[in-house]
């Protein structure tokens, strides 16, 4: 199995002495978010992340707080060395909390080959679907923290972004519609990629019913 190969390479964004450990803190909390301007300079914040660093996100209305589950602990302490004064000025709490699960070797090299939390949809405008009618079919894959789609007049294709919470969610997304629409109703043709992962050749979803769903990813939060 990959996680027992001893000779895998792990890329430069991933330590090798994280390999298979627990209890690292690969989270960073951002609390104390009550206003706009503390929710804006959290997402500032987010967006100058690299993608292939952060493997979840999530913002919580109610806690009025934001969680954020990088790749590794250096990547976590890294964006929190970064933004630590600066949320501290403008009255944003922020900690490193333990991560109780391991990121499995499988997801160090998806990352590697292209995989993130964002995936995009070429699909032809005939077929097209409002926006809280995308969310409803591709919530099923996981939590969705935003759905946005680009239009030209140009083209007879429009393009839309699902950015799911966790990259987890993003990879059931590609899994399972390249296999079958039976899941999604209505948008079999339509080419879906991970975003910014123009080396791989997108996949098209098919107008078939493959058996089964997830595979190997079922088990992943």
């Amino acid at each position: 199995m990959l996680e027992d190969e001893p000779n895998y390479i792990f890329p430069d964004w991933f330590p090798s002495a994280e390999d298979n450990r627990l209890n690292l803190n690969r989270i960073v909390m951002m609390s104390n978010i009550d206003t706009s301007e503390k929710l804006g300079f959290c997402m500032d914040s987010v967006q100058n992340i690299e993608q292939h660093l952060l493997l979840f996100r999530a913002l919580y209305h109610k806690d009025k707080s934001m969680r954020l589950r990088f790749i590794s602990e250096a990547s976590a302490q890294q964006f929190f060395d970064t933004i630590w004064s600066s949320a501290e000025a403008a009255g944003v709490k922020v900690s490193l909390e333990e991560d109780i699960h391991i990121v499995p070797r499988g997801v160090v090299t998806a990352i590697s080959l292209g995989a993130c939390r964002v995936v995009s949809m070429r699909i032809d405008k005939k077929r097209r679907r409002s926006i809280q009618d995308y969310h409803s079919m591709f919530v099923q894959y996981g939590a969705l923290g935003h759905v946005s789609e680009k239009s030209s007049d140009d083209s007879s294709m429009d393009v839309v972004f699902l950015t799911y919470n966790s990259i987890f969610g993003a990879m059931r997304c590609i899994y399972d519609l390249s296999r079958s629409s039976k899941n999604v109703p209505g948008v079999w043709g339509a080419q879906i990629n991970f975003l910014g992962a123009e080396h791989l050749v997108p996949s098209i979803i098919p107008d078939e019913v493959a058996e089964g769903r997830f595979s190997s990813l079922a088990d992943y939060p």
